[in-house]
């Protein structure tokens, strides 16, 4: 969009790759490329017409909400992390964002409680060891995408991210369980939804390195590229919120071949600038904010927009004029909130972003027998009442050229929240 842009070059690679996309049929098809292929971009997937719009909403739900009846370790007698109050929650939440007719669905992280290396009661829903955490993951992933489909959205228009609940919750140390798991946790992610039966969904994906099932880059219509980055990195001390090198060289192939007009999204699970307002959260950062060389190359690589999720709250963030806009939002269910995001993308590149929010009329935190909503570690409200329509909160307007206006409410550009 913005001037300085790196165009992409040759014909002949977008003819090639164009041709495989074909012959892989289907977007969410998984086309298995090899190494070779794995970090280059593909031709763009979707014809529709513009304005092409997406919907983002991060932290969705943030807890562990399913009927587990029927799971192969669930036996009656178990608690359950179901019951008709979230029943209604989901029908609600989802069916109100399908309601809103977006070309896409982005999730930048955080789907679930994710605590599965703990077990507070020894409950034992989910097994012993390790394997509990695949069972869960499996269980609690695979409703959360029958949620969708029950509100009439193809799984296949739904994009998300790893958060650090998709990883057990925040960043463990060496030494720890949770750190033991880290390769299962992320294992069970990506066969969920980045890649099924072990082959990658999305054609440009990182070759190698921890990433190369959980990060990857897809055309969303002709001239809209979203980029999705996975910010947990396992290092010999603890997992870290950076990208790491194998990642960042393919985002850098990546992004050099995107053309001026093409406006760019990336979302990732974890703010970059700040300061930017929070709510009941634990207030991860990528390390290095903006001097890291992951916010370097979003500013040289012409990014558009970075949307984050983990801080359960609105702000929108850009340095200057002409470089990327940072738009933390998100909800918290448990609390009582549910805040997403609309975007229109205009033929001429122009932005238009539009915050929402479903609010709480009421929490109920336990039963009339004191239990509250289980899961295996953190509890939620036994019950939850939220409206049956969102509120508009904040909205921009973001340029061609990369300049905001008309920015207003919680998406007021750059304030001062401390």
């Amino acid at each position: 969009m913005r001037p300085g842009a790196v165009v992409r070059g040759g014909v002949a690679v977008v003819a090639t790759v164009l041709a495989l996309v074909l012959a892989a049929g289907q977007v969410g098809t998984p086309a298995g490329p090899g190494p070779a292929e794995a970090g280059t971009p593909a031709a763009r997937e979707r014809s529709g017409d513009a304005p092409y719009r997406f919907l983002s909403v991060p932290d969705l739900f943030n807890g562990d909400v399913a009927d587990l009846r029927g799971t192969a370790t669930w036996r009656p007698g178990m608690p359950n992390s179901w019951n008709e109050h979230w029943a209604a929650n989901v029908e609600n939440v989802f069916g109100q964002l399908a309601a809103q007719d977006a070309d896409d669905y982005l999730v930048a992280g955080d789907l679930v409680e994710g605590q599965w290396q703990l077990d507070k009661r020894d409950d034992r829903v989910f097994g012993t060891g390790p394997a509990a955490v695949t069972r869960a993951g499996n269980a609690y992933y695979s409703r959360w995408k029958s949620y969708w489909r029950q509100a009439g959205v193809d799984t296949d228009r739904v994009r998300v991210a790893v958060g650090d609940h998709e990883i057990g919750d925040n960043l463990p140390r060496a030494g720890t369980r949770q750190y033991a798991y880290y390769d299962r946790f992320k294992n069970v992610f990506a066969r969920q939804f980045t890649a099924p039966g072990g082959r990658p969904r999305y054609r440009m994906h990182p070759p190698t390195g921890q990433h190369a099932d959980t990060a990857y880059a897809v055309w969303l219509a002709p001239s809209v590229l979203l980029v999705s980055v996975d910010v947990f990195t396992r290092r010999k001390d603890r997992v870290r919120t950076t990208v790491d090198d194998a990642q960042l060289a393919w985002l850098r192939r990546v992004l050099a071949r995107t053309e001026p007009d093409d406006t760019v999204l990336v979302q990732g699970h974890t703010p970059v600038l700040g300061p930017v307002r929070t709510f009941a959260s634990s207030h991860l950062r990528l390390e290095g904010g903006e001097r890291s060389a992951f916010w370097q190359l979003l500013r040289r690589a012409d990014v558009d927009l970075y949307l984050a999720g983990e801080v359960h709250a609105d702000t929108a963030v850009q340095r200057a004029p002409g470089e990327p806009v940072q738009v933390t939002h998100g909800g918290l269910a448990k609390y009582g909130t549910i805040r997403f995001l609309t975007g229109e993308v205009a033929d001429d590149g122009t932005v238009r972003l539009v915050s929402h929010q479903i609010r709480r009329r009421s929490v109920q935190p336990t039963s009339p027998r004191g239990r509250r909503l289980w899961s295996t570690n953190k509890t939620m409200p036994w019950k939850v009442v939220l409206d049956p329509f969102s509120t508009e909160t904040g909205g921009l307007t973001l340029s061609p050229d990369g300049v905001v206006s008309d920015d207003t409410g919680v998406l007021r550009l750059n304030p001062d929240v401390g």
